[in-house]
């Protein structure tokens, strides 16, 4: 293995490892605690890009803070809709892989932190309704790098997901920032 492949190989384990052992630890409401913070540093980040470059990619090729809190949506709607689903039925709702769409339309920051909020609140009631340890041997979805998910795996995920991108908007603010 090369250096790079090693270290991202390192980095996976090392996130896998927190995911188990956190979620098995923690209770739903801890974790929910820990995910609404997440949720509120992607959109803090967010309000630091000048919302007249919010739909704006700081280079070409690149993602818009619009573009990164759109994936944000979705990727994590999904795996909200698919942890209620496990909750609620047993049978997780598909999960779209984790990658970047292209906006049809420009959306404003405000726009964006209502529909993050409107996704996230029902996940959140049902996980704090559920039993705890209700349904944990039903993956919700696998990820390509991480592995397969229980449903409280997959909400610490979210967690994970939102500061990763968090510190991807941040660096799109710092490109836009005055020199």
């Amino acid at each position: 293995m090369t250096n790079q492949a090693e270290t991202r190989a390192q980095e996976v384990a090392r996130v896998r490892s927190y995911l188990t052992t956190q979620a098995a630890k923690w209770a739903p409401a801890e974790i929910v605690e820990r995910v609404r913070a997440s949720q509120a540093a992607v959109i803090e980040a967010a309000g630091h890009v000048p919302a007249e470059r919010f739909n704006e990619a700081p280079r070409a090729g690149e993602w818009s803070a619009a573009e990164v809190l759109y994936h944000v949506v979705a990727v994590v709607g999904d795996s909200s809709r698919a942890i209620v689903s496990t909750l609620r039925t047993g049978v997780p709702s598909r999960v779209r892989p984790d990658r970047i769409d292209r906006l049809e339309r420009a959306v404003s920051l405000d726009e964006a932190r209502r529909l993050i909020e409107a996704e996230r609140e029902e996940l959140y009631r049902v996980v704090l309704a559920a039993d705890p340890e209700a349904r944990l041997d039903v993956t919700v979805f696998t990820h390509p790098e991480f592995g397969a998910f229980n449903w409280r795996e997959a909400l610490l995920f979210v967690r994970v997901h939102d500061l990763d991108h968090a510190r991807q908007i941040e660096q799109i603010a710092a490109a836009f920032a005055p020199a």
